[in-house]
């Protein structure tokens, strides 16, 4: 059986318009949506992205047929942990 998990890491700014609104964010929390705040030091959203990744690779290591992941990021950045 697939264990299924959603998760979110990011700033978010309601004031922000390229950023979801309160009532999006909501929406997607009831729908199982993990939302992961790293914090405001520079960086930080990468390294909490790297830092899922490499949880992720352990379990891929254990038992490869139970993993599938699926980023989305307009940052090259993750291209070595993927």
């Amino acid at each position: 059986m697939w264990q299924v998990e959603y998760i979110c890491i990011a700033r978010f700014n309601p004031n922000n318009e390229h950023h979801p609104s309160n009532a999006v964010t909501e929406a997607l929390r009831t729908a199982g949506v993990l939302f992961v705040d790293p914090g405001t030091k520079k960086g930080a959203d990468d390294v909490a992205i790297k830092e899922m990744l490499r949880c992720v690779a352990d379990v891929f290591r254990s038992n490869p047929s139970d993993v599938c992941v699926v980023l989305v990021s307009n940052d090259k950045d993750f291209a070595p942990e993927v």
